[in-house]
């Protein structure tokens, strides 16, 4: 499901958005960009969907998380 975006932001119109619907501020690899990434709710309701991919790849993806869970629990968070 698809239900949060990924969007380059201006950081002038990050200011005026009061973080309005931003679940998550990434850091800033320059002070000197202008801009920013954010992690936001889409911006319609009709944004928020489905997506269909190969049984392979979510076999692989799936395999791929459990991998990072272990590596988590070895390393400790």
């Amino acid at each position: 499901m698809i239900e949060k975006e990924l969007q380059r932001v201006d950081k002038t119109a990050m200011k005026s958005l009061e973080q309005k619907d931003v679940l998550f501020l990434y850091p800033q690899s320059s002070k000197r960009n202008t801009s920013m990434f954010v992690l936001k709710k889409p911006r319609t309701e009709s944004s928020i969907g489905r997506v269909f991919i190969l049984a392979t790849v979510a076999h692989q993806l799936k395999a791929w998380k459990r991998e990072q869970e272990r590596a988590k629990e070895a390393l400790g968070g």
